[in-house]
């Protein structure tokens, strides 16, 4: 009976921890907004945190692909309507912990991303094709931290990375 009850007790625990730890490890997108010109577009994904992404091009239709790894779009958060370039976006879950971003697009064009910050935190910029049009982050610009998985829990020192070639 007391082995029965100590199991019974360890797995609760670990489903806790579990679920506590999962809650704590999503980042949020808290907006997104769209800037667009008919050669090409710029896309702003607000978040509550830092978090890796990938990026990436498909065919037929042309499309621009945003992977947000351990994300999840904050449920009043409204896509906005497609403009100039840009023929559709959705949002949806891809993969478990996964949040998917797409681009629709009329023509192939070429895209590329980047972090910048803003008074509520950490901004990606997702810009497509030639144009300038992102829409433009706070005129006061940081470094933002990265978030790495295998570092050891924030102590308060910084971290020195030295390459010897």
């Amino acid at each position: 009976m007391k082995k029965r009850t100590f199991l019974f007790r360890g797995v609760i625990g670990l489903v806790l921890v579990s679920l506590g730890g999962a809650a704590v490890a999503a980042t949020n997108v808290r907006a997104i907004a769209l800037a667009a010109s008919d050669d090409g577009a710029g896309l702003s994904l607000d978040l509550t945190a830092g978090t890796s992404y990938k990026l990436f091009h498909l065919d037929h239709p042309y499309r621009v692909v945003v992977d947000l790894r351990d994300a999840r779009l904050d449920h009043r958060v409204h896509l906005p309507a497609a403009a100039g370039s840009v023929e559709a976006i959705r949002a949806g879950v891809h993969a478990p912990g996964e949040l998917r971003v797409v681009l629709e697009l009329k023509a192939p064009l070429p895209a590329h991303a980047e972090w910048t910050a803003s008074a509520q935190g950490p901004r990606l910029l997702v810009k497509v094709g030639t144009a300038q049009v992102a829409p433009q982050p706070d005129a006061h610009r940081t470094t933002l931290p990265v978030r790495i998985e295998h570092a050891p829990p924030d102590t308060g020192r910084e971290v020195m990375i030295a390459v010897d070639a």
